[in-house]
C-alpha cells in the first residue's frame, strides 16, 4: 500500500491514444457524495485546458447532471432516444456554450435503468471515441443496474468518497466489483473535506481513507458553500472566481493530465499547516 507521502506526490496522468478517447466512469459506493458535481467540474476543467471531452449521464430516471452544467433548458433528446433510434446522436448532444470542445449527453427521466441497453450504449461510445480525448460516465451510486450498465464500455474508474466510513467502505466494495470485471481503478477524489471537523475527530483522515482503499489521491475538494450555490445557479464551480472548490478542480484536472499540481494548494497557509500536521508532515 502506498504511503500518504507517495499519494500526495504522485502524478498518474491519463495518457490516451490521440485517435481514441479513454472511457472513464466516475463512481461512488453511496449517494450524496457529490459524484455528479465532480464529473461536471472535472470534465469542464479539462475542456478549459484544451482537451476534447464528452460527458454522459448514465443515471437513467434520476437525471441531474444537466442542472449542474446549466443545460436544463436545452434538453430535447436523451441517450435513450438515441438508443431507440428516435433521434441521432448529434441531435441529443449538447455543446457547452463557452467551450465547443465539451459536449454532454443527458439521461432520460421517464425510463428505468434497464433501458440503457448494452449494444446501443456501446455504439454510442464507439461513435464518440474517435472525436474526443476523454469520455466521462456519471454513474449511479451503488452496485445496482446502473453500475452493471457501464461495465461493458468502461476502461477505468475514478472513485469519489467523502471522509466517512459508510462512503469509504461502499467505495471499497465498488472497487472490488470493477476490478473483477477488468476495469482499472487507481484513483480517488475526496470530497467535502472539512478541516474543523477533522480536528474534532468527526471524520476520517486522508491516512485512514488510504488505509482502506489504497488508491492514488487525485485530489481533495473542500467543504465549500459555493457548491450549493453552483447547483442552484447552474454555473459550474470552475467558472466561478475566487472559489476554493473550483480551484481544487483545476488542480485535479492538471494532476489528471500528469502535470505537477498541489493537492492542498487551495487552503490558507495556516490551515495548510494544520492539515499537513495531521498527515504527519
Amino acid at each position: 500500500m502506498r504511503s500518504v507521502e507517495n499519494i500526495l506526490k504522485s502524478d498518474v496522468g491519463y495518457k490516451s491514444n490521440p485517435d481514441l478517447a479513454k472511457v472513464i466512469a466516475v463512481v461512488s459506493g453511496k449517494g450524496g457524495v457529490g459524484k455528479s458535481t465532480i464529473t461536471a467540474n472535472l470534465s469542464l476543467a479539462l475542456a478549459m485546458s484544451g482537451q476534447k471531452v464528452a460527458v454522459i449521464d448514465t443515471d437513467i430516471g434520476l437525471r441531474n447532471l444537466d442542472i449542474l452544467f446549466g443545460y436544463s433548458d436545452k434538453i430535447y433528446n436523451n441517450i435513450i432516444d438515441v438508443i431507440e433510434g428516435t433521434c441521432t446522436l448529434n441531435d441529443a448532444l449538447i455543446q457547452d456554450k463557452d467551450f465547443s470542445n465539451l459536449v454532454f449527453l443527458p439521461a432520460s427521466q421517464i425510463h428505468d435503468k434497464s433501458s440503457l441497453k448494452s449494444k446501443g450504449f456501446t455504439r454510442i461510445i464507439d461513435a464518440l471515441k474517435p472525436e474526443y480525448n476523454y469520455i466521462f460516465l456519471d454513474v449511479p451510486a451503488g452496485i445496482g443496474q446502473g453500475l452493471k450498465n457501464i461495465i461493458p464500455v468502461t476502461e477505468s474508474a475514478i472513485v469519489v468518497v467523502t471522509p466517512d466510513k459508510a462512503s469509504v467502505l461502499g467505495a471499497d466494495r465498488i472497487t472490488g466489483i470493477l476490478e473483477t470485471n477488468n476495469i482499472v481503478v487507481s484513483d480517488m477524489i475526496v470530497n467535502k473535506f472539512n478541516i474543523d471537523l477533522l480536528n474534532k475527530g468527526g471524520c476520517l483522515s486522508i491516512n485512514e481513507i488510504n488505509e482502506i482503499l489504497g488508491l492514488n489521491l487525485l485530489g481533495i475538494i473542500p467543504d465549500d458553500l459555493s457548491v450549493l450555490e453552483a447547483m442552484n445557479s447552474g454555473i459550474p464551480l470552475v467558472k466561478k472566481k475566487n472559489c476554493p472548490a473550483g480551484q481544487a478542480f483545476v488542480n485535479i484536472s492538471k494532476r489528471f493530465l500528469g502535470k505537477n499540481a498541489p493537492i492542498l494548494y487551495l487552503f490558507r497557509e495556516n490551515i495548510l499547516g494544520r492539515i499537513l500536521g495531521k498527515l504527519g508532515f
